[in-house]
């Protein structure tokens, strides 16, 4: 499992990524990375591309 603030520091350069490809990505980076990636499922961000970073996640 990822530490809260390497996971805080995960999310927040995950969100950077993704907020410069997709414009309604605006989530709070203090959630767990799986809250994250459940919350961007209701953006405009290709379900394929989370998928595949919830792999690396959890291997």
């Amino acid at each position: 499992m990822i530490k809260k603030e390497n996971e805080r520091n995960f999310n927040r350069e995950l969100l950077d990524l993704l907020k410069l490809k997709y414009a309604d990505v605006d989530i709070d980076i203090n959630q767990s990375t799986e809250k994250v990636l459940k919350l961007l499922r209701g953006t405009s961000v290709d379900k394929d591309y989370l998928v595949e970073f919830y792999k690396k996640i959890h291997g």
